[in-house]
């Protein structure tokens, strides 16, 4: 009967090794096998020292530490055991013909140093030592077996276990360890057993792995549908190994873990994900596509940016009617030059060199717009929009027209923010500048912001009539200071037209050049603003020389005159009475 026949016929039968006894029952699980490794035993009277746990060998029990078996001999096969801890050890041989495989493992620990020379009735030593059935080994074969018991010194239980040999033509020429296997939790073994079948090398036998083809140590099955993750073929399409079925609150694209660019991850992105993007800097230009999708940094604007440089048109857009739930949060946007042409625009505006939101509406988080130019809203530009643009900084953007920092343009309630202008600067509205449309600045830093014109710091117009579109601009509890206008008499805060079209409520607007408000205005209260409109010679004094600067400029004023207190676009008698309402005041007035 071939080996392999018989190990099968043994594993159906169930047939044990425990304490020298052949117990049928099932099949330990536990089973650590060496695989084949062919180690010879010099033909010495040393022979070879193995320790069955570690594989670790030698000529002598002193170099192997926690050695278990020592078959050794010149001129036959003698085998030789640890005697201590008494019954630790024991060692029996099968012949390759024995029905049983092992007969049995001895008796308590012992010097095992008789010669198995062949002899069926062989004897290992005393009693119980008996090899009771046992019968003669086959040369020339590799078919023969011997049980064994040891001392795990890992977990101080005593292990059973099975070693296959190779003998030639006798006892005393080639011989060899072809491989052995032992029961690592102190349960029996059946002779010959192997490990499951596991194909994959995680760990888990082939019959119960629910991915026996891909490495799942854990066994991970989310959706329990009796396959694991690591193969399931439900859809992932954000390519993180986990169903997309499986998981909750959003899928998450990774840039770059999973996807090489935020725009690769933006398109395969559905509504409702997550695109989160590493610390890096990024030259690439995104568009939103009109996916309700958030793109977030995992490391804040400081870590991570778009860097535009060398590349044409917005960095960012919003051009696909986005709405809120379409948010862009912690980048740096930086480097955009140049913008992109506005739509339907009867002159070709090119606008927003960092940011281009167009008949969209969405939510710009935590962000930095910097050194970013184009001829309108240098920074970002917000047409036709309710977006909210919230706790971000915009600095060193320019705008050759106007907004260099921001251009609302027939804003539909958008909202800025919590957010800091600095050093931007635009021929009009150096850090904004506001046109048509309804819109909120809220609890804002405008510092140190430059125009050639009007509107240093913030530039509201409305001229016309649409009636579509009431227009309004209301600052609220903003801090302006510092910024500067190159033409004499302009504002760091300038409306146009009279009525006012513009509110101011618990703000700041002091020590700006060269004024810090002009034109018509509602103060709501709570306010703090340094000048007076009303000095329009800026000698200190409202009193007859300004009387005399209205006179001497009335009628019709192109672009801009001190004289025209109201903004209204010509000196008339709404100036007159702006004088006379502030008549010898010095130093703020109303």
């Amino acid at each position: 009967m071939r080996l392999n026949e018989r190990i099968e016929r043994h594993l159906k039968q169930g047939i044990l090794l425990a304490g020298g006894l052949a117990i049928a029952g099932p099949a330990a699980a536990a089973i650590v096998h060496s695989g084949v490794v062919n180690l010879p035993i010099p033909l010495n009277f040393d022979g070879v020292y193995l320790n069955v746990v570690t594989g670790a060998t030698g000529s002598s029990g002193g170099a192997v530490a926690g050695w278990d078996i020592n078959p050794y001999n010149t001129s036959g096969l003698s085998w030789f055991v640890p005697s201590m801890p008494a019954g630790s050890h024991g060692l029996v041989r099968g012949a390759g013909t024995s029905t049983a495989q092992v007969d049995n493992l001895g008796g308590a620990g012992f010097y095992l140093t008789y010669p198995i020379d062949g002899s069926a009735t062989q004897s290992f030593g005393t009693g119980a030592n008996q090899t009771a059935g046992a019968t003669a080994f086959t040369f020339n074969s590799t078919a023969n077996i011997v049980g064994f018991r040891f001392l795990n010194e890992a977990t101080g239980q005593v292990n059973y276990g099975w070693m296959r040999l190779s003998l030639s033509a006798g006892f005393n020429t080639d011989r060899a360890i072809v491989e052995w296997a032992y029961e690592n939790t102190g349960a029996p073994i059946v002779a010959g057993a192997l490990p499951p079948a596991d194909a994959d090398g995680d760990g888990v036998p082939d019959g119960s792995d629910n991915c026996p083809a891909v490495a799942n140590p854990s066994q991970a099955d989310c959706d329990s549908d009796g396959v694991g993750d690591a193969c399931e073929t439900d859809p992932d399409i954000n390519l993180n190994g986990i169903p997309d079925n499986c998981e909750t609150g959003g899928l998450v694209f990774s840039v770059p873990d999973d996807f090489p660019t935020i725009g690769s991850a933006i398109t395969a992105a559905p509504n409702g994900s997550i695109v989160r993007v590493a610390p890096g800097s990024y030259p690439e230009r995104i568009n939103f596509g009109g996916k309700a999708i958030t793109v977030e940094s995992s490391g804040g604007a400081a870590a991570t940016a778009l860097d535009g440089g060398g590349l044409p048109g917005s960095i960012v857009t919003f051009i696909s009617f986005e709405g809120p739930s379409s948010v862009l949060r912690g980048f740096t946007v930086r480097n955009g030059q140049g913008g992109s042409p506005l739509p339907q625009s009867p002159q070709e505006y090119t606008v927003g060199g960092g940011i281009h939101i167009n008949r969209a509406s969405p939510t710009i988080e935590d962000c930095i717009i910097e050194n970013c130019s184009a001829p309108f809203g240098g920074g970002v530009v917000v047409y036709r929009s309710s977006s909210i643009l919230r706790n971000c900084t915009f600095e060193g953007n320019v705008a050759s027209g106007a907004g260099g920092a921001l251009f609302l343009f027939r804003g539909y309630g958008a909202l800025v923010e919590g957010c800091t202008f600095t050093g931007n600067e635009a021929g009009i509205g150096g850090a904004i500048m506001g046109s048509y449309g309804w819109s909120t600045i809220r609890d804002c830093e405008l510092v140190a912001n430059s125009a050639d014109w009007q509107g240093s710091a913030i530039r509201w117009q409305y001229i016309g009539n649409e009636p579509d579109e009431p227009p309004f601009m209301t600052i609220e509890g903003c801090v302006i200071t510092k910024n500067e206008s190159s033409i004499f008499g302009c504002a760091a805060v300038s409306a146009l037209p009279n009525p006012a079209t513009m509110s101011i409520e618990d703000s700041q607007i002091c020590g700006n050049v060269d004024r810090d408000t002009q034109g018509a205005y509602l103060d709501l209260g709570g306010n703090e603003i340094c000048d007076c409109r009303a000095d329009v010679n800026q000698d200190g004094i409202v009193n007859s020389g300004d009387l005399s600067a209205v006179l001497a400029a009335w009628g019709p004023c192109p672009g801009w005159c001190p004289a025209d207190i109201d903004g209204s676009g010509a000196v008339d008698g709404n100036d007159i009475t702006y004088v006379m309402a502030a008549w010898g005041a010095i130093g703020p007035c109303p």
